[in-house]
């Protein structure tokens, strides 16, 4: 196999240009705390699994001009659907910021580790517990299967307005309840640290001599940690839904008539 990957190196640079864009976006390999060499090998042995499927459809352009033209359009196939995956993972950090907004943490921040970024607390936590529901749901070979193995099936970069010219309103079809999901995340925990705060309205005006602005945020941070606790089941089946939504809107971009 290697053999063939030298003797036709250039069809083979190709799958691995549109590969390593994709990885080098997507959440967790794009962290700076993995290795560029590993990025690299990742997607080497990616590039060399998918090959055989990939060898039938491309036909090398015979100027160097056309070729790097279509060498570009591989990198920007792998950056649009590591985008689209990228965008998916934001709304859980999305959702955090709604309740900890709520909740009081509007200032707090912390430091993630993997984007090397302040993020918000809550959007923190939210992100982390993502990671581990897409590590638990087998979202790794998911990932691979319907982010590489599809997309290099379904056709190369060049053929996409001619196969698919409803390829990007697919894409902002997929992308256009990244916005919904977030918010019924968030709903539970919104809906009751509201009627947390109106309450606490209202034993203020009852009983103006309590100081309720020092005791208004631990019992907002109390009541909605517990509530996290409590609904974390819910949260984590529903980013396991969301996540297979994703694949599938990922399989529908990269189909052929999929989206019609």
């Amino acid at each position: 196999m290697f053999t063939d990957l030298v003797v036709r190196a250039e069809l083979f640079l190709l799958v691995f240009a549109r590969v390593f864009s994709l990885l080098a976006i997507s959440p967790l390999f794009s962290s700076s705390g993995i290795p560029g060499i590993a990025r690299v090998g990742l997607a080497f042995f990616t590039s060399a699994a998918v090959f055989p499927w990939a060898s039938s459809l491309y036909t090398i352009p015979e100027t160097g001009l056309g070729y790097a033209f279509l060498l570009l359009g591989e990198v920007l196939v792998g950056l649009i659907t590591g985008f689209f995956v990228l965008l998916y993972f934001s709304l859980f950090q999305i959702a955090g910021e709604f309740f900890g907004f709520q909740m009081g943490f509007n200032a707090a921040s912390v430091y993630d580790p993997l984007s090397q970024e302040e993020l918000p607390l809550m959007g923190q936590v939210m992100s982390n517990v993502a990671v581990l529901v897409f590590l638990v749901t087998g979202g790794f070979l998911k990932f691979f299967l319907s982010g590489v193995y599809y997309s290099i099936k379904a056709f190369r970069s060049a053929d996409i307005l001619v196969y698919r010219e409803d390829f990007f309103d697919v894409f902002l079809h997929g992308l256009a309840g990244i916005f919904q999901y977030a918010f019924v995340l968030a709903l539970p925990l919104i809906s009751v640290l509201l009627l947390v705060s109106v309450s606490m309205g209202l034993l203020g005006k009852a009983a103006p001599q309590m100081n309720l602005l020092l005791m208004g945020f631990p019992i907002s941070i109390g009541v909605g940690f517990v509530l996290l606790l409590v609904i974390l089941p819910f949260v984590a089946e529903m980013m396991s839904r969301i996540f297979d939504y994703m694949f599938y809107a990922l399989v529908e971009l990269f189909s052929p008539g999929g989206g019609s």
